[in-house]
């Protein structure tokens, strides 16, 4: 019967290496920040949805099998993206935009003004604008309310 040797615990790495470590850490979490803030909130929602959706499609991927090519990897994570819109807004968005449907980036539905509407907005701008003392929220809150909208509070 041979006898299994003890687990060696590896040796203690040295503090100067546990530093530069941390430091390396910390320059590419900066980089990813600055890369982000760089982008509009449309491309970040855009790379947040795609880049979730690749995660997770790709924790489905079997073990072994050979990683598809580019292509189809978009293909896949696009569609799988449009089968839950509700959690992939931004990705829905340029979907529905494809359909002619209008969409908010935070994937509530936009409405076209019907002409009554329309009408009462431009009435309400026009009687607002004349007003004296008439400023931009003087006016927005003018075209609120002749379309029936209530403003957030405060």
């Amino acid at each position: 019967m041979t006898t299994q040797p003890e687990p060696v615990s590896p040796a203690p790495l040295p503090p100067s290496l546990i530093t530069y470590l941390a430091q390396r850490d910390a320059q590419h979490a900066d980089a990813v920040r600055a890369v982000l803030a760089s982008l509009t909130d449309r491309e970040r929602a855009l790379i947040r949805d795609a880049a979730v959706m690749g995660y997770v499609r790709g924790t489905m991927h079997p073990q072994g099998e050979r990683c598809p090519k580019d292509s189809a990897i978009v293909a896949e994570v696009i569609d799988a993206c449009r089968a839950f819109p509700d959690l992939y807004p931004a990705v829905d968005s340029v979907v529905q935009q494809g359909t002619g449907r209008a969409v908010a980036l935070d994937g509530t539905a936009r409405r076209s003004l019907t002409p009554e509407e329309y009408s009462a907005a431009w009435h309400a701008v026009e009687a607002a604008v004349g007003a004296p003392g008439a400023d931009p929220a003087t006016v927005l809150l003018a075209v609120l309310n002749a379309l029936g909208i209530q403003p957030p509070a405060a």
